[in-house]
C-alpha cells in the first residue's frame, strides 16, 4: 500500500451514548489504528472536531477517513440502525464526490444477517468486511491493514453454497470507485464466467446432436453401411427432449430438402449422384420448388453463389433466378413453399435461421 492519510473522528462522551454507539465507536479506534499500521503511512488530523470535510465541499462524517493509490475513502461502520435509505444516499454521495464508500462490520453473522447488512453485501458484490480487536493486533503486528472478509460464490443451479471466509490484506482489494464497490472475490465475474461456459457446454450439446443426426442421415442416404437403429432412436428421444419432432426412422423425411440443405452447406453433392453442384440447384428448380426458398438461404448462408457462378458455364442458372424472382413477388402458387420442417431446419442449419433473402 502506498501513502495513506487517515483520521478518526471525535465522539462527544455522552451519557445518551448506546450499545451500537460504543461498538462502532471501538470499530473506528480499530480502524484507525490498523490504518496507522502501515510503515508508509502518515496522519492528518481533522479540520473540525466531530466534522469531516467532504471530498469536494459538502458534508459528511465518516468515521475514518483515508487516502489509497490517490483514492479517498470514506470508511463507515455500519450500525442494525442504519436505514436503507441511508445507505443508498451515501453511496450516491461519495460516488459523485470522487470518492469510494467503505462499509466496515464489527461482525457478520452469516446465519443470521439483517436486512441493512444483506443490502450492503449484496450490493458490493457479494463482499463484506469486518473489523474487530483480532484484525488489529494482526495488522499492528504485519505492519498491513489486514481485514476478514466474508464472501458468496456462484453457483448454476440456483442452491447457495456456505460463505467463505478469510483474513485478507486491504491492497488486495480492488476498489471500483465508479460502482462504488470494494471486493476481495469477484462474485460478478465468476458468475459470468460460469454463465458462458454453462452456454458454450450447452451449444456443444446442440452441435454434437446435430453431428450425430447428420452423420446417420446422411450414411443412411449413402447406404454405406447397415443404418443403426438403435443410434436413431435414441437421437430420436434427444431431439424430442427439445421440443422438436423427429421421424421413427430417416425414410420419414423429404430427402429432397435434407439433401439440398447438405450439399449447399458442404459445397458438394450430397445424397444424389451429380457430378456437379449446379446440378444439384438445377434440381431444386423446378423439381422442389417447395423448399426452393430454404435452399437459397443455405446458399447465402455458406456462400455458395461463386460456386454456382463458376459451374454455370451456360448461364441458364441465372436466368431461372431472374424467373424465380419474379414469379415469388408475383406470389405464383407454383412457388408456395412447404413449412412443414421448418423448426428441423432451422434447428440444424442455425447458420441458415435469419437469413434475409
Amino acid at each position: 500500500m502506498d501513502s495513506m492519510a487517515a483520521h478518526s473522528d471525535g465522539y462527544s462522551p455522552r451519557c445518551s451514548c448506546t450499545i451500537l454507539t460504543a461498538r462502532s465507536r471501538t470499530s473506528g479506534e480499530n480502524l484507525f489504528d490498523l490504518l496507522m499500521a502501515q510503515s508508509s503511512q502518515s496522519v492528518e488530523p481533522p479540520r473540525k472536531p466531530g466534522r469531516f470535510s467532504a471530498l469536494t465541499g459538502g458534508w459528511r462524517k465518516p468515521d475514518v477517513r483515508a487516502v489509497f493509490e490517490g483514492l479517498p475513502i470514506a470508511f463507515e461502520i455500519q450500525l442494525s440502525t442504519t436505514y436503507i435509505s441511508v445507505i443508498a444516499q451515501r453511496r450516491d454521495f461519495y460516488q459523485k464526490e470522487g470518492g469510494l464508500l467503505f462499509w466496515v462490520f464489527s461482525d457478520f453473522d452469516v446465519d443470521a444477517r439483517r436486512l441493512t447488512q444483506d443490502d450492503i453485501f449484496y450490493n458490493n458484490n457479494r463482499n463484506a468486511f469486518i473489523v474487530n480487536s483480532r484484525t488489529r493486533a494482526e495488522s499492528l503486528k504485519l505492519k498491513r491493514f489486514v481485514l476478514d472478509c466474508v464472501w458468496a460464490t456462484p453457483r448454476l443451479d440456483g442452491r447457495f453454497p456456505p460463505l467463505k471466509y478469510d483474513t485478507v490484506p486491504f491492497d488486495a482489494l480492488t476498489l471500483d470507485q465508479t460502482t462504488q464497490r470494494a471486493y476481495f472475490f469477484d462474485f460478478d465475474r465468476e458468475r459470468s464466467r460460469l454463465v458462458e461456459l454453462a452456454h458454450s457446454r450447452s451449444q456443444q450439446r446442440l452441435q454434437n446432436l446435430r453431428d450425430r443426426f447428420e452423420t446417420l442421415y446422411l450414411g443412411y442416404q449413402a447406404h454405406t453401411a447397415s443404418f443403426d437403429v438403435e443410434a436413431w432412436c435414441e437421437l430420436q428421444w434427444q431431439f424430442e427432449a427439445q421440443g422438436l419432432d423427429f421421424p421413427d426412422h430417416p425414410g420419414a423425411l423429404p430427402h429432397g430438402l435434407f439433401n439440398a440443405m447438405y450439399s449447399a452447406k458442404h459445397g458438394e453433392v450430397l445424397g444424389w449422384d451429380y457430378s456437379n453442384f449446379i446440378q444439384v440447384a438445377h434440381h431444386v428448380e423446378p423439381g422442389l420448388r417447395e423448399h426452393l426458398q430454404n435452399f437459397r438461404m443455405a446458399l447465402k448462408a455458406y456462400n455458395r453463389s461463386s460456386l454456382i457462378r463458376r459451374q454455370d458455364h451456360s448461364g441458364k442458372w441465372a436466368a431461372k433466378v431472374l424467373e424465380y424472382k419474379a414469379r415469388f413477388r408475383a406470389n405464383d402458387p407454383a412457388y408456395r413453399q412447404d413449412t412443414s420442417h421448418d423448426e428441423l431446419i432451422e434447428f440444424l442449419f442455425p447458420e441458415v435461421a435469419g437469413i434475409e433473402l
